[in-house]
């Protein structure tokens, strides 16, 4: 998959390391998703917090490499996620849909940018074409944020609230 990777953040959260999901991460995994604020929760279409099941959480810590990617950063140390990057695999594996948060005490300090970053050299290793998100048109912070990653900005449907980011990948 993708190998682990050091983010510099401030001095105040220290290094982050980014890295396949694991099983092992199951109750972390809850205690992030269960951790992000109902503005996070919305922007990024996070799970429910109906859907923090011990099933839930397995199916999310367990995803299928035929048809996704998902990477999450933890401070070094570990022990918590403070941030998730998920890729869902379509067309044949030549395309896929982003996904991605970051906990709200964690943004605004790279998290998202080397999950991004991560998940799109993952993706371009795995033969990955185009690379593509669904993004609230209001969410003017993830819009610009990848735009500066080379991201274009399309409507979904003319008159819908989300906007779609798409991304050409290198062979």
């Amino acid at each position: 998959m993708c190998p682990a990777s050091k983010a510099s953040v401030p001095a105040a959260v220290g290094p982050v390391i980014v890295r396949p999901i694991a099983v092992s991460d199951a109750a972390a995994w809850v205690a992030f998703v269960g951790g992000l604020s109902p503005a996070t929760r919305f922007k990024r279409a996070a799970r429910r917090l109906e859907d923090l099941t011990p099933e839930g959480a397995r199916i999310a810590t367990e995803p299928d490499p035929a048809h996704e990617l998902a990477l999450v950063a933890e401070p070094q140390g570990g022990g918590e996620i403070c941030g998730v990057a998920r890729l869902i695999l379509r067309d044949g594996g030549e395309a896929g849909e982003f996904l991605l948060v970051v906990a709200d005490r964690w943004q605004r300090q790279g998290i998202g940018g080397r999950l991004l970053a991560a998940l799109l050299d993952a993706a371009r290793r795995r033969g990955v074409r185009i690379v593509d998100g669904a993004v609230l048109a209001t969410n003017r912070g993830m819009i610009e944020f990848v735009q500066r990653l080379g991201f274009s900005i399309e409507p979904l449907v003319p008159g819908e609230v989300a906007v779609r980011v798409v991304k050409p990948l290198a062979a």
